[in-house]
C-alpha cells in the first residue's frame, strides 16, 4: 500500500471509474457525485491507517531495539577504552622508572 505501484494503481482506477460513469449514458452504476466510489475510497482509507499504523509501531520498536545495542556497544567500548588508558598510565610510570633506574646507573 505503499509503494509506487499501489498509487498508479489506485489513480488509474479512479480515472477509470470516473470516465465510464460520466461517459456511459447507459447503466450507470454510480452517477455523478459518486457515492459509491466514495465508500470505496473510505473503506480503502479505514483499513489503511492500522497498517500505517502498525508498521510505524514495528519501525519503532525495532529502532528501540538498534538503539539498545548501540548503548551496550558504547558502553563496551567506553570500558575497554578506561582500561586501556589505565594500561597506558601504567606502563608509562614503569617506562619513567626504568628510565630513571638506567639514569642512575649510568652516573656509577
Amino acid at each position: 500500500m505503499g509503494s509506487w505501484y499501489y498509487i498508479l494503481f489506485l489513480i488509474s482506477f479512479l480515472l477509470i471509474w470516473i470516465i465510464i460513469n460520466v461517459i456511459g449514458f447507459i447503466n450507470r452504476w454510480d452517477p455523478y457525485p459518486f457515492i459509491l466510489l466514495n465508500l470505496a475510497l473510505s473503506c480503502t482509507a479505514a483499513i489503511q491507517e492500522p497498517i500505517i499504523l502498525m508498521s510505524q509501531n514495528r519501525l519503532s520498536d525495532r529502532d528501540r531495539s538498534t538503539a539498545k545495542y548501540d548503548h551496550y556497544i558504547n558502553t563496551k567500548s567506553e570500558k575497554e577504552i578506561r582500561e586501556l588508558q589505565k594500561s597506558l598510565k601504567t606502563l608509562s610510570k614503569l617506562i619513567k622508572q626504568n628510565e630513571i633506574i638506567k639514569s642512575k646507573r649510568k652516573k656509577k
